[in-house]
Parts: C-alpha cells; structure tokens; sequence
C-alpha cells in the first residue's frame, strides 16, 4: 500500500532556545486526524484493496507492458 505512516514528536522552546521534549501520554485517548493531498496518475482501484481490482476474478485490467 502506499500510504505513509506517520510518527512524530512535539517540543516546545523553554529557558530560551532549549527545546524541550513534550510527553504525550496525556493524548493518548485523543484521535488525530491527518490529512494529506495525494496526486493519483493511476488507476483508483489498484489503491483499493477492498475493489474489483483485487477480490474480481474476472475483472478486466490493461497495463503497458
């Protein structure tokens, strides 16, 4: 799949220029929604793992090569 998967940490700047690591257990319960655009420049159902694409034995696809 082509999706990526995000990890990330968050600081804050204190005494200064120090950062400061944050500890986000306390968000640990809170869903984060990202969304992230995407140009697609092929066919949709191959990004679908759910479609015709991969679960139709007799679904019709054409490819270059």
């Amino acid at each position: 799949m082509k999706i990526p998967k995000i990890e990330y940490d968050i600081y804050r700047k204190s005494l200064g220029q120090i950062l400061e690591k944050l500890i986000l257990s306390i968000c640990d319960n809170t869903q984060i929604y990202l969304y992230i655009p995407v140009n697609i420049n092929e066919n949709i159902d191959v990004l679908n793992s759910s479609s015709g694409y991969y679960n139709d034995l007799c679904y019709t696809a054409t490819t270059e090569s």
